[in-house]
């Protein structure tokens, strides 16, 4: 407050010191003026400046306020370009107070934290904060002990699918066995190894892999899981089918003429194992997967509030994964329709030399449920890889599992060795 009782403003001496910079800028352009002949021998004067040529004059100033140096009230006077460089003082918050902390001298450069004002720096939590935060990586990867896990259960499966290649091998010539296509259950084991090793590929993640193989994986986990599905369930459907067709002609008497053998429904088999080949090979070419980073959530760190960690997930991709990814659902899904359809239709067949074909009608049922949980499950939990590994190779695991049992045990608990 003044004698008068009037508020001072907090602005008074930088004011003042503007003032004085105006004056000083402005007697050295004029002075500058006069000796280039800016005024062509007219009186020298600002009301004979030309201001229209605005770019050129702040130019002018710049250049000449950065050479202004004077002692003000404010403290020391002079400029970096347009910016006044002086004396700085560093305050800090300490409760309700705002407290001095240091001060900054141009001349030099550098800071005072014993001034005869200053207090002590007070942190909270007795850390030094940063200037900014630190963002920190980490991959969401499947966790090692799941994986591991599912690599037993998956190599238990592959020791059983083995067995009961070997049983059907050994076994062939017997009459129980021959009945049931021994050719046709022998690719049908094939499959569900090709399925019980995609599993494993399934968990193949960054944890794992060098980045140079992750898109070669990628292409792997397609193919295996394409034939597998074509060898284990086109067998059981060129079964069903054979047995949808002896139940269809029995009453024409062609039955013995147009009767399918092994040979047709084999290549039946092979012409799904075709097209699944001929899709995965044009879709490398066309459109190779590849590695692609999704981040995920945000969480600040227990430890340091001012690192934050984002969680990134490595996924397959390709420009247009959905059509390709949709191309095989739709072939795949038309495939389960017209089995489901044919197992509905000879579900209630009976025929001696067709002794498993309920089994086969059961397993047709369980592979199209199955895959179904998979597909719905994969795509809601994609960003969640540990419980997406556990629900889909344990579905994929069940599956493949029931799936041999239902063709095998029944032929190895009912046969008279």
């Amino acid at each position: 407050m003044d004698n008068g009782s009037r508020p001072v403003s907090q602005f008074i001496e930088t004011s003042y010191d503007t003032v004085w910079t105006i004056a000083l800028t402005f007697k050295s352009a004029l002075k500058h003026w006069i000796q280039t002949d800016y005024f062509n021998n007219t009186v020298p004067s600002f009301s004979n400046v030309n201001y229209s040529r605005i770019s050129r004059l702040r130019q002018t100033f710049y250049s000449i306020i950065e050479n202004v140096q004077f002692l003000g009230v404010s403290g020391p006077v002079s400029f970096q370009g347009p910016d006044r460089i002086g004396i700085v003082a560093v305050y800090q918050h300490q409760g309700d107070h705002l407290r001095p902390l240091a001060i900054h001298d141009p001349a030099k450069n550098s800071f005072d934290f014993h001034c005869s004002q200053c207090v002590p720096v007070i942190w909270q939590g007795d850390r030094v904060p940063r200037d900014k935060k630190i963002i920190r990586h980490r991959q969401a990867t499947i966790s090692s002990t799941v994986f591991l896990i599912g690599c037993a259960f998956c190599i238990f499966g592959i020791v059983l699918a083995v067995c009961f290649l070997a049983f059907n091998l050994y076994y062939r010539k017997l009459r129980y066995i021959k009945l049931s296509s021994p050719i046709l259950n022998d690719v049908a084991v094939i499959g569900c190894i090709l399925v019980y090793t995609a599993v494993v590929v399934l968990g193949l993640d960054d944890s794992i892999l060098p980045l140079n193989v992750f898109p070669f994986i990628c292409t792997l986990r397609v193919l295996l899981f394409a034939a597998g599905f074509s060898l284990a369930f086109g067998a059981m459907f060129a079964k069903t089918y054979r047995v949808h067709q002896i139940l269809t002609r029995a009453h024409t008497g062609l039955l013995k003429n147009k009767l399918l053998r092994d040979k047709h429904l084999l290549f039946m088999i092979g012409a799904l194992l075709i097209l699944d080949s001929a899709i995965v090979f044009v879709w490398v070419l066309v459109d190779p997967m590849q590695r692609q980073i999704t981040n995920l959530t945000t969480i600040a760190s227990e430890d340091d509030e001012d690192i934050w960690y984002i969680s990134q997930l490595a996924t397959c991709h390709s420009n247009h994964l959905q059509k390709w990814t949709g191309a095989f659902y739709v072939y795949k899904g038309l495939l389960l329709i017209f089995g489901v359809y044919m197992a509905w239709e000879t579900r209630s067949v009976k025929i001696p030399a067709l002794n498993d074909s309920q089994y086969i009608g059961m397993n047709v049922y369980n592979v199209v449920l199955m895959s179904i949980s998979v597909v719905v499950l994969s795509n809601i939990l994609s960003m969640e890889p540990t419980l997406a590994y556990i629900v889909e190779s344990s579905f994929m695991f069940l599956s493949t599992t029931v799936t041999l049992c239902l063709l095998f045990v029944p032929k190895v608990r009912e046969g008279q060795w």
